[in-house]
Order: C-alpha cells, then structure tokens, then sequence
C-alpha cells in the first residue's frame, strides 16, 4: 500500500554522488505514482473522508521520515532537525511527484524543476 518505503530500503548515500541518487529516487517515485494513479487518486480522496485512513496516511508518513532520518544518520548527515529536514524534502518530491503526474502544466520545464529541487534538498542537508 506504501510502495515508497520500499524505494529506499537498504539505501547508503553517498554525498559525492547525492545528486544522481535523488534524481533516481525522484523518477522512482514518479513511476510509482503512475503505475497506481487510480489507487492513488482513491485513497487520497479516502483519507481526506474517514479520519482512520487519515491516521494510517500519517502513521505511515511518520515511518518514511524516520526511514529516511536513519538512512541520512547512517550516511554521516547533521542530525539537527533532520526529521523536519526530512518532511519538507518528502513534501516537496511529492508534490514534484503529482505535478508531474497528475497536474501536466505544458508551460513548465520539469526537467529544470526537478534540476531545482535536487539543489534545494542537497542545501536543506548541508
């Protein structure tokens, strides 16, 4: 149900080479979301309608942030606020994520925004 947390198991990060690893995992997540798109699109209208889904949604949310905080630990990243470093990097690839997927606005260069977003979370860790 949260094919995400798997996407970054078992992941040690390289901050030479963090770059090309978020680029991978950000086409992960975009694959991810257009192989479930309709499932996605439920559950979501599912967890804003019954407080229960909502709770799993945040539970789950709540594991990925510290999934991430430990790979990032483990990797020798700054532990200050790395988990509400983490949340606002999962929010922002996954609104990256839904406008790409979901939002197609032709007047955008993705490319250049996930170029944008890559710098942005490589300055949040630093």
């Amino acid at each position: 149900m949260f094919p995400m947390i798997d996407i970054i198991d078992n992941v040690i990060i390289d901050k030479t080479s963090i770059n090309l690893l978020l680029s991978k995992i950000i086409e992960k997540f975009i694959s991810v979301h257009n192989i479930k798109k309709e499932a996605h699109e439920e559950l979501m209208a599912m967890s804003h309608l019954d407080p229960e889904i909502s709770d799993i949604f945040k539970s789950r949310e709540q594991l990925i942030t510290e999934k991430i905080s430990t790979i990032l630990l483990n990797s020798g990243f700054n532990e200050y606020h790395i988990n509400e470093q983490v949340h606002i990097i999962i929010g922002l690839v996954d609104n990256y994520c839904q406008v790409v997927v979901y939002h197609k606005h032709h007047d955008l260069n993705y490319n250049a925004m996930k170029d944008e977003i890559i710098n942005i979370i490589v300055k949040i860790l630093a």
